[in-house]
């Protein structure tokens, strides 16, 4: 009995030193996986500094590149270039040339490449693809066009002088061209024929011309027209051509051909 006692009490204390030994490794387990959170918490800490720390410097970045644009004039820029939280920022556009690929009026205000915007002598613009005009007068947006550079010009009930009409069509690249009831005024004040206005654009594609109501006196000026018409050389490129609003005495003939 004393020997079977003796036998147990050896085999609860080899159990007791090896459940002290379980116990010291998960406690030096606990530690070290301590030290490796808190070093992760730290090394989390730090990314976190870094970032607003590099956030800090890109804003510090774009507020120095936007004072660089505001200090030279004459520079040519995108509109992706001088807008901040959605809008224009005429303080970066103030003394620079705002390259704009597409212009129209919409009820009456303008807007360059889908952005309202308010024409100042601050700044100059430049038109490089699209100029669509319904309501407003392109005469007020032309004052402060710099260049034009357009492949595509929509007019509607417009007036516009020669000078303006050679700055629209300066670049020769016009391969679109849509007049609806236009006025163009010649050298001394005489309004241009559609031959007249045609013939500046060699490289057309598609032309649409809407006659005004009194764009001819009479049958006879009507048919005079479209004889010059049909004198004008070949439009190798054209391939559209609408008139509207057609008036007595006037007839393709020749041009068609």
């Amino acid at each position: 009995m004393e020997s079977t006692f003796a036998a147990l009490k050896a085999e609860i204390s080899v159990l007791n030193v090896y459940v002290k030994s379980a116990i010291k490794e998960f406690s030096d387990s606990k530690r070290s996986d301590d030290v490796i959170i808190n070093q992760l918490t730290v090394s989390n800490a730090d990314l976190q500094s870094l970032f607003q720390t590099k956030d800090k410097e890109i804003k510090e970045m774009e507020e120095e590149i936007r004072r660089l644009y505001s200090s030279i004039p004459g520079l040519s820029v995108e509109m992706e270039d001088v807008v901040v939280d959605s809008r224009i920022d005429y303080k970066l556009l103030s003394q620079k040339i705002l390259k704009v690929t597409t212009c129209q009026d919409i009820s009456n205000v303008w807007t360059a490449d889908a952005k309202y915007i308010t024409l100042k002598k601050s700044y100059r613009i430049s038109l490089e693809n699209e100029l669509l005009c319904w309501e407003n007068s392109v005469s007020t947006l032309l004052e402060y066009v710099y260049a034009c550079n357009l492949k595509k010009l929509v007019l509607i009930n417009q007036q516009i002088c020669l000078k303006e009409y050679q700055k629209l069509l300066a670049s020769e690249k016009i391969e679109e061209v849509e007049f609806r009831r236009v006025q163009v005024m010649g050298e001394y004040d005489e309004l241009l024929r559609i031959d007249e206005i045609l013939k500046d654009m060699p490289n057309i594609q598609s032309f649409v011309y809407k006659f005004r109501d009194d764009e001819f006196k009479n049958k006879n000026a009507a048919r005079e027209t479209s004889k010059k018409l049909g004198k004008l050389l070949p439009f190798r490129s054209l391939r559209v051509f609408r008139l509207l609003n057609l008036q007595k005495g006037f007839k393709l003939g020749k041009f068609i051909k």
